[in-house]
């Protein structure tokens, strides 16, 4: 582990956790998210992989739950479809290293057999896990960097 992610962790370790697991409103700041580490400084996660993360344990803690189509979700986001699809396929997929699965998708199926949307929840995150706090707003604040050889969408081939 390099000397960044191992100071995040310890910095992670030694901030107390507040009532809310999931989700935790601060005066005047807005809602902000509990984010696995391992999400941040994990290099099998991609950028958009986190911040569909955010979103979705954003959107989860409404009443109803996550309920907000791929497209939805990438108008929120303020990024292509295609790249919140592949961010949440990073999430749905259990990890190679340990085999977690960080957002859990249940498709939803009207009696028809016509789709709807899904109902996405995030897994708790366990105790003595190292987490960061992260804005919920910061998740379509930056979008994620583009793929090697792609600045500006433009291909280098």
């Amino acid at each position: 582990m390099s000397a960044a992610p191992r100071r995040a962790a310890v910095q992670a370790a030694a901030c107390p956790e507040p009532p809310s697991a999931a989700g935790a409103p601060r005066r005047g700041r807005g809602l902000r998210i509990r984010v696995p580490l391992r999400l941040v400084v994990g290099a099998q996660y991609g950028d958009a992989a986190l911040s569909a993360y955010v979103k979705v344990a954003a959107l989860a803690l409404r009443p109803e739950g996550c309920t907000a189509r791929v497209a939805t979700l990438a108008e929120y986001l303020g990024l292509p479809k295609r790249t919140v699809e592949r961010g949440l396929q990073d999430l749905t997929r259990p990890d190679p290293v340990d085999g977690v699965v960080e957002v859990i998708t249940t498709r939803r199926t009207k009696r028809g057999g016509t789709g709807d949307s899904a109902h996405r929840v995030v897994r708790a995150v366990g105790d003595g896990e190292l987490f960061v706090w992260l804005p919920a707003a910061g998740a379509a604040a930056r979008p994620p960097a583009p793929p090697p050889g792609r600045e500006n969408g433009k291909s280098h081939l």
